[in-house]
């Protein structure tokens, strides 16, 4: 199985979240460390991801 897995940081100003990804057989899965949510996309779809990535961040901001 190609598995590749790269764990990143995002900042937005003073808030941050922490954002999992990994490709695993062509399909992006993101997850966010706080609260165990996870999503994923065929690779294809990667704008798809970057917004659900981007919704996270703006729920975290929230809180």
């Amino acid at each position: 199985m190609d598995k590749v897995s790269d764990k990143q940081t995002l900042y937005v100003g003073e808030s941050y979240s922490d954002v999992e990804l990994e490709t695993i057989n062509n399909n992006v899965y993101i997850s966010d460390t706080a609260d165990d949510e996870c999503v994923h996309f065929p690779i294809e779809r990667w704008g798809e991801v970057k917004a659900a990535i981007d919704k996270m961040v703006e729920r975290r901001q929230k809180e």
